[in-house]
């Protein structure tokens, strides 16, 4: 139920026939993958086999036997052979029952040469006929007869071959040994659970240890970073699961006794290694390459629906084709419709820009066009003036949040970059330059206590509005951050730089991807208007960072930066680490 749940499929995709079938009386079962599930390149078939039934197999209560074999010349390449002390076989009376197994075959394979090569031709011929990789289940019966119980499409999970290499590391080895059910990296503490009771209790992010799979994993794979399993096999349904979920897994590591409960831990799952502490560089390089779960039929719908909602066609206003006729998608339709609301805002005063009784361009030192629109009683005493100065903006919010810019100046390069050669805009009107209209420029709206500003710094789009009254109830300061001139990677990473930032200065913050939503509200006047000031600074400080974001480490460092440089008291124990 919390698969199906998780999964958000619907009744019909669970809706299956139901077929009654004899109950085989198994010598062994387990199970045939055509291709090994964690290594797309390695030309193998991998066969899982135990004595018995093949539930205990499948439930992950034994390790199985093992046997590696080469896909063209059905050559068998390894042999793995498990101690299985026990076997599930049929019960005379009803149902099935746990046996021993006997003491001289608890360590011999548990299937013979001739049935591996007849397991393997049919096997490939299953997956011939498919025309994918398949995940079989197989009995023999005491009879020494080959059944094929069942078979499904194997998931195969893409890695870079370079990721398996050992890495070089000085990291203390705390484990090692066993099997790579799901490759990848973590980082985590080891929390021990023993029974489906203790699942409650997992915190996120940890390791989980498990001494063999039980009922309820499943509940606790996504909240956990990495998972161990001391008795278990790469075909168990927990091994499904884990690589559906793309959770680095291990299974067959029979000395987790060394895993202290609570200790600072890194999971290699690749190279089946447990190191002591944080291995920042084996982390970064056990990336898979894709998602687990494209061929879900969820998710096929989901990308079709994304199909009509995400693309954006319609990009610049002034062409011809940005036309309604033209809208493909819902972005389209957004879009669209902003423009043409900014547009209509401020057709009148598009008409009479230069000359307007009631629209404004900011005299300032820094380089951006601003249009400014006052509202309130205040709007009455600039009737006919062209221009607002800096030094004296009637709006106490507007006047704090553009004395930081002041202060912090314009950033500076040696080279101009292309954010620069869009956002640079000077100030007076120069008659050989192409006149800008009034909606694609930076505007704000302001009266004595409000403001709102849309700044247009090339390719990101920041907007802060504010309310400063003598009620504390009444303000609040918001903004949100959108875009950039770098990879999507870096724009994020800015993301996180202005969200550490703000949240030492007591913002509460809502990002997704590049897009950030960030407010702070219900503090007296003159605490806000500092607010205000600080955060035109940053907004200075940040405008063309994304270009230098290359990892985390020097975003933490930038963010670090930046508050030292505005005078930001670090509130580490109320914050949240965003580069964690």
């Amino acid at each position: 139920i919390y698969y199906f749940l998780s999964h958000s499929f619907s009744e019909l995709d669970l809706a299956m026939s139901v077929g009654c079938v004899e109950m085989i009386d198994a010598h062994s079962a387990g199970v045939v993958y055509t291709r090994n599930p964690v290594v797309a390149d390695d030309n193998c078939l991998i066969i899982s086999s135990i004595f018995g039934l093949g539930r205990y197999l499948v439930d992950g209560l034994l390790t199985p036997d093992e046997i590696k074999i080469d896909r063209d010349s059905g050559q068998v390449q390894e042999t793995h052979i498990a101690t299985k002390p026990v076997q599930l076989a049929l019960d005379k009376n009803s149902g099935t029952i746990e046996i021993p197994v006997p003491i001289d075959l608890q360590n011999e394979i548990s299937i013979s040469p001739e049935q591996i090569v007849e397991l393997t031709k049919f096997a490939l011929q299953i997956e011939e006929y498919y025309g994918t990789p398949q995940d079989l289940e197989w009995v023999i019966n005491r009879e020494g007869d080959l059944k094929i119980l069942q078979t499904r499409p194997l998931r195969i999970i893409e890695t870079d071959t370079s990721s398996s290499l050992p890495p070089d590391t000085n990291l203390e080895r705390i484990a090692e040994g066993g099997e790579t059910v799901c490759p990848g990296a973590a980082h985590g503490r080891i929390f021990h659970v023993t029974s489906p009771e203790n699942l409650i209790s997992v915190p996120r992010g940890t390791i989980l240890v498990v001494p063999h799979s039980f009922p309820g994993l499943v509940t606790v794979m996504e909240r956990v970073s990495a998972m161990i399993v001391e008795v278990g096999g790469v075909a168990s349904h927990m091994a499904t699961l884990a690589r559906e979920y793309g959770l680095p897994t291990i299974t067959g590591m029979k000395i987790t006794e060394k895993l202290k409960q609570g200790s600072d831990a890194t999971v290699d799952a690749n190279n089946c290694v447990i190191y002591k502490g944080f291995a920042e560089e084996i982390i970064k390089s056990r990336k898979n390459k894709g998602g687990l779960f494209e061929d879900m039929p969820i998710i096929q719908l989901l990308k079709r629906i994304l199909d009509k909602i995400s693309p954006l066609t319609l990009i610049n206003p002034t062409s011809s084709k940005f036309v309604i006729e033209n809208c493909i998608t819902l972005h389209d339709i957004t879009r669209f419709s902003h423009q043409k609301a900014m547009s209509e805002m401020f057709r009148s005063a598009g008409e009479l820009q230069g000359n307007s009784e009631f629209t404004h361009q900011l005299r300032t030192k820094i380089p951006l066009k601003v249009n400014v629109m006052l509202i309130g009683n205040q709007a009455k005493d600039y009737l006919g003036d062209k221009w607002i100065e800096d030094s004296n903006i009637p709006s106490a919010p507007m006047a704090a949040f553009w004395s930081g810019i002041l202060e912090q100046k314009w950033p500076s390069t040696h080279s101009q970059s292309q954010d620069d050669k869009f956002s640079t805009i000077p100030t007076k009107t120069n008659s050989s330059r192409k006149k800008i209209s009034f909606e694609e420029s930076s505007f704000a709206v302001i009266s004595r206590e409000y403001m709102v500003i849309s700044l247009h710094l090339g390719y990101h789009f920041t907007s802060v509005e504010a309310m400063c009254t003598d009620i504390a109830g009444k303000n609040y300061i918001r903004m949100q951050h959108k875009g950039g001139g770098a990879t999507r990677d870096r724009r994020i990473l800015r993301v996180h730089v202005i969200e550490t930032i703000l949240s030492n200065l007591g913002f509460t913050n809502a990002s997704r991807g590049d897009f950030l939503d960030t407010s702070v509200g219900y503090q007296d006047k003159e605490t806000l208007l500092e607010k205000l000031k600080l955060l035109g600074r940053m907004i200075m400080c940040t405008k063309q960072l994304d270009m230098a974001l290359t990892n985390e480490t020097l975003a933490k460092w930038h963010s670090d930066d930046i508050m030292r440089k505005l005078g930001i008291e670090q509130h580490k124990e109320n914050t949240i680490d965003y580069f964690d």
